[in-house]
């Protein structure tokens, strides 16, 4: 099996790089600062991070090139204009949730209907099970983990 990029991941990839390099890099410090003195309730983000953010939209490094135009309105508009609450869980029962070598879930394509399956289990407090904790039990947008054996 071939694990080399690409071309089109080498070349976003190459963008990234320069991206972070050019902008990022530079005003690390300052972001660091502005986390601590500008996030507060009602402040999800500080004002440099919401400037890199649009820069990067403006950049074309967003994410909103891929999938359908509902797909995007649906999904991408909330992640990328407002302040939403998401989670990716990797979590399961006998695995670590740290590890998604691990992970023993699976996911399959039914083609008739057109859906994913799941099948296997997740730690209960993933999707906010019994741990109120849980940021995913408050989250707009959760995310799970499985394997697949389908192309892409």
């Amino acid at each position: 099996m071939d694990f080399a990029p690409s071309d089109r991941v080498a070349k976003l990839r190459a963008r990234l790089r320069e991206f972070i390099d050019t902008h990022v890099m530079p005003v690390e410090v300052e972001a660091v600062r502005a986390l601590k003195e500008e996030v507060r309730p009602g402040v999800a983000y500080p004002t440099i991070l919401v400037e890199l953010r649009e820069r990067a939209r403006e950049e074309g490094l967003r994410n909103a090139e891929y999938g359908t135009r509902e797909q995007k309105e649906r999904w991408l508009g909330p992640l990328l204009n407002d302040h939403p609450r998401s989670c990716f869980a990797m979590t399961e029962p006998e695995t670590s949730g740290s590890d998604p070598t691990g992970l023993a879930a699976s996911a399959r394509l039914d083609d008739g209907a057109g859906e994913w399956i799941i099948d296997g289990a997740h730690g209960r407090h993933a999707f906010g099970g019994r741990w109120p904790r849980s940021s995913s039990s408050r989250t707009s947008s959760p995310s799970r983990a499985s394997r697949s054996t389908a192309p892409g």
